[in-house]
């Protein structure tokens, strides 16, 4: 079996963000929006995240 490694993510690259099972509480939200964005990501964001 070969194992398929990802490029590692890099500033700039962007993140999409879904909440498929249920929704998140909204200060859970932006601490991961912030601490992702200061890291240098772009986000975007699925139609159920608050």
């Amino acid at each position: 079996m070969n194992i398929i490694t990802p490029k590692p993510l890099i500033k700039g690259d962007i993140i999409g963000l879904v909440s498929p099972s249920s929704s998140l509480r909204p200060g859970v939200i932006d601490a991961g929006v912030h601490f992702l964005k200061d890291l240098g990501f772009k986000l975007k964001s699925g139609n159920h995240i608050n």
